[in-house]
């Protein structure tokens, strides 16, 4: 009987907690979508790709700008509309206000880690890696690329499709700005100009690879 007890209050209290827990992030969602998911109407059927990041759920972590952080949450990320979604327990899909929040992270089903920052003025950004001076993230956002019109003669029976591209930003002196090139990159260390030069010709760095912009991170730290 005392077991029984003890067990049925257990149970109270998770229920409790997970209350509580959607009540509080119900403070953080989007006034402006109408506590809506991704599609206001319609679907994404005759779009190839898919517009967000991951297309499972991963159970992850919110801070907002105001220190309150969310644990254990699912979420999933989508470039298309740069926005985060939270998933409640009823199976409903809600939007997060992007301004309230400071990060939020996760790991996929390989223990692989991600976490997203809010820059204002650009968005969610995916921190790469981080030294003493220098953060390196990366702006990942999805277009649509429309399906080729049908132009009379042959019809056209291609789709709509998710374009993905990638853009490398950093961070120095609490200042973000996208780095799409080497050239944007130099000149940003003017004084050590011709060393960063000489390392990004001999590591053959092309800005594409995350492992190679990471040891041009390390490369530069180490001259500052």
């Amino acid at each position: 009987m005392i077991k029984t007890r003890i067990f049925t209050i257990a149970l109270l209290l998770i229920s409790i907690i997970s209350n509580a827990q959607d009540g509080r992030i119900g403070d953080i969602l989007d006034p402006n979508r109408n506590n809506r998911g991704l599609w206001e109407s319609g679907s994404a059927e005759d779009i190839k790709g898919s517009p967000y990041f991951f297309d499972d759920w991963y159970v992850g972590e919110i801070k907002t700008k105001l220190g309150s952080v969310y644990p254990n949450v699912k979420i999933k990320y989508a470039p298309y509309t740069d926005q985060l979604f939270f998933l409640t327990e009823d199976g409903d899909e809600r939007a997060i206000a992007r301004e309230k929040v400071h990060y939020f992270q996760f790991n996929d089903e390989l223990g692989k880690s991600y976490l997203f920052e809010h820059i204002p003025y650009q968005g969610y950004l995916l921190r790469i890696t981080k030294s003493e001076n220098i953060t390196l993230y990366k702006k990942i956002e999805k277009t649509i690329k429309e399906a080729p019109e049908n132009n009379g003669y042959n019809a056209s029976s291609g789709k709509a499709e998710f374009i993905e591209s990638r853009v490398y930003y950093i961070q120095t002196n609490s200042i973000v700005e996208p780095i799409p090139s080497k050239n944007d990159y130099v000149e940003l260390f003017p004084d050590k100009k011709s060393e960063i030069m000489n390392f990004i010709k001999k590591n053959k760095v092309k800005f594409k690879k995350d492992e190679k912009m990471i040891d041009l991170v390390k490369f530069t730290q180490s001259l500052i």
